[in-house]
This record gives C-alpha cells, sequence and structure tokens, in this order.
C-alpha cells in the first residue's frame, strides 16, 4: 500500500475504531492481526474449456469498502470496522488476485492475469463489490456475511459488451468470533468466485447463440 493509501486508511479507521470501541465489537484478536482469504471453488460438471485469455480489472468499491478494514454494519447504512485486525490487502486488491486465481484453479482457461499485465487478452473482466461485510441482525450473536458483485464481460480489442451477472452469496457466521466471521467470508466468497467462472467462461457462446 502506498502512503497515500496508508494516510486514508489511517484517517477513516481512527474516527471508526474510536465508534467501535465504544460499541464493543465481537471477536477481536491483538493488535496488527491480517487476514487472508482462501476460497474454495467448486463448479459444475461439463463447463467449457475455452480457448481464449482473459485480463481481470481491478474490482471497483465503494469509497467505504476501498481500504483493508473489515466491514462490519449493525443497522442499516451503517459500516464500521473490525478493531485490531484487518485484511492482508486492500479489498479491491485482494479480491483481483482472488479472481485471478479462481480463474487458474479453474483449468479451464488458457491464459489469465491482471488486466495490468503484459499479455493480449480476448475478453476483459470488470467487476464491482457493492457488499463485502459482515452484518448484523437485531439481538443476533453471530452475523451474517453478504457480499454482492455486478460482472461486466467485454470482448478485446474493440470492448465490445459480452455480457453483465449480479451475483449475490451471504452466509450465517457460526458465531460472533473472528475466526468463525472469517470462514463465513471464505465459504461465500468460494460460492461467489465459482458462480463468476461459471458466467465469464459461457458468457461469449450466450451471446454467440442469441
Amino acid at each position: 500500500m502506498n502512503d497515500a493509501g496508508m494516510s486514508r486508511r489511517g484517517l477513516v479507521i481512527a474516527g471508526l475504531f474510536g465508534l467501535a470501541g465504544c460499541l464493543n465489537l465481537p471477536s477481536l484478536r491483538g493488535p496488527d492481526a491480517v487476514e487472508t482469504l482462501s476460497p474454495q471453488i467448486r463448479l459444475p460438471d461439463g463447463l467449457p474449456k475455452v480457448g481464449w485469455q482473459l485480463a481481470v480489472a481491478t474490482p471497483t468499491t465503494p469509497a467505504q469498502l476501498a481500504g483493508s478494514g473489515i466491514a462490519l454494519s449493525r443497522r442499516p447504512f451503517s459500516i464500521e470496522y473490525y478493531d485490531g485486525v484487518a485484511w492482508a490487502e486492500d479489498l479491491p486488491d485482494m479480491h483481483q488476485e482472488q479472481i485471478v486465481a479462481a480463474f487458474t484453479r479453474s483449468g479451464k482457461i488458457i491464459g489469465v492475469g491482471p488486466d495490468s499485465a503484459d499479455f493480449i487478452p480476448d475478453f476483459l473482466l470488470e467487476t464491482k463489490l457493492s457488499l463485502f461485510q459482515a452484518s448484523f441482525r437485531p439481538k443476533s450473536a453471530a452475523p451474517d456475511v453478504n457480499l454482492r458483485m455486478t460482472a461486466r464481460l467485454f470482448a478485446m480489442p474493440a470492448r465490445r459488451a459480452v455480457g453483465v451477472e449480479t451475483l449475490h452469496e451471504s452466509e450465517r457466521a457460526a458465531s460472533g468470533r473472528i475466526e468463525d466471521v472469517i470462514a463465513a467470508f471464505n465459504d461465500a466468497a468460494g460460492r461467489l468466485l465459482s458462480k463468476l467462472v461459471v458466467f465469464a467462461l459461457t458468457a461469449p457462446q450466450t451471446a454467440n447463440a442469441g
């Protein structure tokens, strides 16, 4: 993370962590703990193997999800962050890496990489994460992890729109402990990324058939 990003994150989290302490957020680890995701990809039988290369753009997010804080919502339209623990990277960078890894692990594509990589892609995948947070219901001891993504696939180099899909996944954490919250993020992200792989690999064929 560059100095500007660190300063921005410091300003946001400093203000919200002060609030978080007053609200007695659950399941906090010691200072400087970092978390990474390791979602499992499960694809349907018969998914075609494609003979093209895919570039993955850095996902866009609302401002409150652009840093490395693990987002938490206790009431509608309110975002806080778990204290003393954060994602190992800013969320957009982490999720771009997870998307590339999901396509790589699928074994169904000739080549995939970030859009900054030095290769000529046949398609470009753009995504927007509008939800990536743990949300507590009233009087609930464990949060629901909610993820929502809009994906758009473009044929290159003309940047012709091929398909668009909105994907959503939710997973109830086993408890309010951060270990269980991260496990719920992993489960939900695994299903979300699996749907994303299926969408991107089948959208060109669906578009041509239409």
